[in-house]
């Protein structure tokens, strides 16, 4: 089963270029000038009530704080399962974040929801496992009481290339039933002077096609399988005259691996000192940790840490936990842990005693980065801050407040300064009716796939190329990290998911079928799966636990809820837009929103109109109409006809084509001038004085006026006015009338075609094109954590690929 992300992005384009932009642009709103304050209602904005229906398409969850239940387990942060029922109605907070981020989308403004105190931070990614990496312990230096590291290099020098044998010894501690030597366990962090190691060679085995292009073991001259050297290791045989070697707990070192021999046959060892670091079983298939040493003893060389390389490594930790906080992302196989760095919380800051491993600089004579583990996250070179265009980050003052910030509010992050907004939305009230009188459905308590938190470390996903496209899904880890000139890919939309069967939303059924058959359905309501300890195909059911949730109840599909928007003091491109947004969801739900919780399961795809007749007025009225109203103590009998609001909203979308599109190259007609040829035009007007007539003549069609006289036409004297007959002031007259007539209905034409025009190369726009995509239906949407043949979180380290026709780890949606 091929799955895509239940999720994709809006790109943002570079607002540099249109920042003086009227609307696209910045400015400040509370300038008298600009007509947008909250003094009085200023004429030619719009004031006034838009009245909005929300119809659910698939279910939607508003979680009741309320209502939370624990259902099993204990009250430990990963243990505890809580249950929850929905509200009945859907909070105005709730929808003021849809539409806000709907018409930020749709306007390319700055990103409202980006922090940055949080997104200034460097972020982590898993590296390749590197031999080259020198183990080492921090301690606080004698003179200088700042911290320095001491290297341990084992028998070689500190060298760039890869070390032979290994730096650290291998410390054999696990067996492949899962158990630990606890006589070892027992030692971490202790100095021992007394341990034998011994040399080893690691190898593997390589397949190769054969004539009949089946993949078999390549083969040595006497037709064994070939060993392929790999690196020589020391390993800890004995300590204290306590073997390690040979035992219950490990009768022999991995069986990828031979002893290395002297001339006489026997073991090459050693007896040294040092230290013992156990990090734990962080993965399912390790069964050494590492004893750090040097020999001869007392030869460690010594490195200062700077300030930069000490603030890195505590901000490397800081990603780690809080990648990790609350119990998010948990251990998948059996009898796998977190390490230390993760879990404990006074593992924060750099102090003496730590075990690290160093990153030396080319010619080793300075620390570059360090990390708590061998095969470690390390940081990023840039932050997402750095990777997002300036004109798209915060605003951080009011001269600089995009569509969405004026009309919606802001608040500096950085200090003081705020923006009341120009919007008010109510609650959502359930619209009842004969057939249908409670919106929700109530059921069973239902457990939910485990929804995890955001991962923008996943660089492939979240970051763009220079100019936001997806980047090549060829290309390496490091590469696809944040650094450059990358841009991010933009805003993040979930998707509507299409779902043939008619009783897909059936919770009840989901129950009785997840209890009767739970390795076969693929249902995103369904429990985690993960793979067995046999790699089949067939899943393991996790139960409910601290991290995913259950649901009782839910809003159910086809259910209309209405509320209000309250609008003051609106351009019209402002007016328009909030319009648009309400004309992008069709009758037929072929696009639509998303809102509430459990978004990438499918729930909350909701469509929005106004709630009103064709035919109705919309109750939004310009400032002189409200003046005009408190003058007369009457009751405003005005508003907004159809044709009207479709005005407001070509406004709006010709002030986007015109800051980001492509502008179309229709120009209005001109203006007729026959009467040049006319009577009139050759025998009345001397050269001197075209221009003054033409311009008479041009202001009569701007006005439109009934007939065009010449009575104040200075060119014209007595006496050539009275020449004048009569028949050439009618031929004049009548010449004007049918070229009126003739330049209106082109004008008309012309107005149609441009708003034409205009509406095709708004929908051309990037940013427009891409929303609209993500409003539509879609199949093969899945959230990935739910599929039985996914370990995990797996996915994000994929990008897009193709297998057999098939996307393989998907990213992204089709075109």
């Amino acid at each position: 089963m091929a799955f895509h992300n239940p999720y994709n992005f809006v790109p943002t384009c570079d607002r540099e270029k249109c920042l003086s932009d009227p609307f696209a642009g910045d400015h400040d709103p509370s300038v008298k000038a600009n007509k947008e304050d909250h003094s009085r209602y200023h004429e030619g904005r719009y004031t006034g009530t838009i009245p909005v229906v929300l119809s659910t398409i698939t279910p939607l969850f508003i979680t009741d704080p309320s209502s939370k239940v624990l259902l099993a387990g204990t009250a430990g942060r990963n243990d505890a399962h809580y249950c929850y029922d929905t509200l009945d109605y859907i909070p105005a907070t709730a929808l003021k974040g849809l539409i806000s981020s709907a018409y930020e989308a749709i306007t390319n403004s700055r990103y409202r929801v980006f922090s940055k105190r949080q997104h200034t931070k460097k972020l982590g990614m898993r590296a390749p496992a590197t031999p080259n990496l020198v183990p080492g312990r921090v301690r606080v230096g004698q003179d200088t009481n700042s911290l320095e590291v001491e290297l341990f290099t084992g028998t070689v020098r500190l060298i760039g290339a890869n070390p032979d044998p290994l730096y650290a010894a291998w410390l054999p501690m696990y067996t492949s039933s899962g158990s630990k030597n606890e006589f070892l366990n027992k030692l971490n962090g202790e100095h021992k002077t007394d341990v034998k190691i011994r040399l080893y060679q690691h190898y593997h085995y390589k397949k190769d096609k054969d004539e009949q292009n089946r993949y078999v073991y390549v083969k040595d001259e006497d037709g064994n399988p070939k060993k392929f050297l790999d690196f020589k290791f020391w390993s800890v045989v004995e300590i204290a005259g306590k073997k390690i070697v040979g035992t219950n707990e490990c009768p022999t070192i991995t069986k990828m691996a031979f002893e290395e021999k002297n001339a006489d046959g026997t073991a090459i060892e050693k007896s040294v000192e040092g230290y013992i670091v156990i990090s734990g079983k962080t993965f399912k298939r390790k069964h050494d940790e590492r004893f750090f040493f040097n020999a001869p003893a007392g030869s460690a060389q010594v490195i200062h840490i700077t300030p930069a390389v000490q603030k890195s490594y505590e901000e490397l930790i800081s990603n780690y936990q809080s990648v990790h906080e609350g119990g998010a992302n948990p251990t998948i196989d059996k009898g796998v842990i977190h390490g230390k760095h993760i879990m404990n919380a006074d593992k924060k800051t750099l102090r003496d005693g730590d075990f690290v491993y160093v990153n030396m600089n080319s010619s080793n004579t300075a620390v570059v980065a360090l990390f708590p583990v061998q095969i470690s996250r390390e940081l990023h070179e840039k932050t997402p801050w750095d990777c997002a265009y300036p004109s798209v980050r915060p605003a951080e003052g009011m001269d600089n407040l995009s569509p969405a910030d004026r009309l919606f509010g802001w608040v500096n992050q950085n200090g003081k300064g705020a923006w009341k907004g120009k919007i008010r939305i109510s609650d959502g009230i359930f619209h009842a009716t004969e057939e249908v009188s409670n919106p929700t459905e109530q059921f069973e308590p239902l457990p939910l796939a485990i929804l995890g938190n955001p991962k923008p470390a996943q660089a492939r996903f979240y970051l763009g190329d220079a100019q936001g496209a997806p980047q090549n899904c060829r290309i390496k880890k490091a590469d696809a990290s944040y650094r450059g000139n990358k841009k991010l890919r933009g805003r993040k939309v979930y998707l509507h998911q299409l779902h043939g069967e008619s009783n897909y939303w059936n919770a009840q059924q989901a129950l009785a079928e997840r209890q009767e058959h739970p390795e076969d359905r693929e249902y995103v309501m369904n429990d985690q799966y993960v793979m067995n300890d046999r790699d089949d195909t067939v899943g393991t059911l996790i139960q409910q636990s601290g991290q995913n949730r259950s649901i009782s109840s839910w809003i159910s599909p086809e259910r209309l809820f209405r509320f209000d928007m309250r609008v003051e003091n609106l351009t019209r491109e402002e007016l328009g837009a909030l319009l648009q947004l309400l004309a992008m969801t069709t009758a037929n739900q072929e696009r639509c929103f998303k809102l509430g919780f459990a978004k990438p399961l499918g729930l909350g795809s909701v469509t929005l109109k106004l709630d009103m007749d064709d035919s109705e007025l919309l109750p939004v009225y310009t400032g002189k109409q409200h003046a005009s109203d408190y003058r007369g103590f009457g009751e405003l009998q005005t508003g907004i006809a159809r044709s009207d609001r479709r005005s407001l909203i070509n406004a709006y979308k010709k002030s986007m084509v015109d800051a980001y599109g492509t502008r179309p190259n229709a120009a209005p007609p001109a203006i007729p001038d026959s009467w040049r040829g006319s009577s009139f035009g050759e025998n009345c007007i001397d050269e001197t004085n075209v221009h003054k007539f033409e311009a008479m003549w041009t202001d009569a069609f701007e006005n439109n006026a009934v007939e065009f006289s010449i009575d104040q036409f200075e060119g014209l004297s007595a006496d050539g006015w009275n020449d004048l007959a009569g028949d050439a002031v009618r031929e004049l007259n009548d010449l004007y009338l049918v070229e009126q007539n003739a330049y209106r209905t082109a004008y008309e034409q012309y107005c149609n075609d441009a708003v034409n025009a205009y509406a095709n190369a708004w929908i051309g726009i990037p940013f427009i094109d891409a929303f609209r995509k993500s409003m539509e239906g879609y199949e093969n949407v899945h959230y990935p954590r739910n599929w039985p043949l996914q370990l995990g979180y797996e996915w994000f380290s994929h990008n897009e690929d193709q297998t057999g026709g098939q996307p393989r780890y998907a990213f992204s949606l089709p075109e």
